[in-house]
């Protein structure tokens, strides 16, 4: 979302999705689209997606952009089980878009969308779990072949947590700095930590319920019951 916010101001039409809880979209393009699907866990990709697509279609040069500034609150996942079926439900849909908008991938006809964000979409976000797991099985294996120099690995290992870590850090310190809201020292503290740490748990966590999505996707895993909400209280 911050990649595909950033390159809209620019004037390249590539937003993929907007933020649910806040999408506004004109009525009358909706209803030319089908309107949203009530089966799809994330309707607003999929919408944004059909009418990224058919503005194309009829040479319309309307865009759809993303603006960070509307705060709500919303309700998370409160257990790892709750999340898990978050995560595998966005990365099934996701996958399930991507393949029913699959004329738009490398199509000239349909610009920026069709030859950058959808390429960009399928190569990081939907392939991105398997490429990172795939990586770490081919550097175990590579040791136990002694096909790899062990120092040097962990030295990039090294580089790339520390990197990802400040990148982190450094997103949550620019939130509490642009924020509306006050945020306690101890609040940022604990922001930090997850920051800092979530490459050593999170982050893994996340790909495999990701892997998870994509099996879903495929037929290969059955899909599980929804859980119900408990409301913000």
């Amino acid at each position: 979302m911050i990649s595909g916010g950033g390159l809209v101001r620019y004037n390249i039409n590539v937003l993929l999705f907007t933020a649910q809880v806040f999408g506004v979209f004109k009525k009358n393009r909706v209803l030319e689209v089908g309107g949203y699907k009530r089966d799809d866990q994330v309707a607003h990709m999929e919408l944004v997606m059909r009418l990224q697509k058919h503005m194309k279609q009829i040479r319309e040069h309307g865009r759809i952009i993303y603006i960070p500034d509307p705060i709500c609150r919303v309700e998370v996942p409160g257990t790892w089980r709750q999340l898990c079926r978050q995560r595998i439900g966005w990365h099934m849909q996701l996958a399930s878009s991507l393949w029913t908008q699959r004329s738009m991938i490398f199509n000239p006809a349909y610009g920026w969308m069709g030859m950058v964000s959808i390429p960009y979409f399928i190569l990081i976000e939907l392939l991105g779990p398997v490429m990172e797991l795939g990586a770490i099985l081919l550097f175990i294996a590579g040791i136990g072949l002694q096909l790899v120099d062990i120092n040097l690995c962990i030295i990039l290992a090294l580089l790339l947590t520390l990197y990802g870590s400040l990148l982190s850090a450094g997103m949550v310190m620019f939130e509490v700095w642009c924020s509306r809201k006050a945020y306690t020292s101890r609040a940022v503290t604990r922001l930090l930590l997850y920051a800092c740490s979530e490459t050593f748990w999170f982050r893994p966590l996340n790909n495999i319920f990701r892997m998870f999505g994509i099996l879903q996707a495929m037929g290969l895993r059955k899909a599980e019951e929804k859980d119900s909400r408990h409301g913000l209280g």
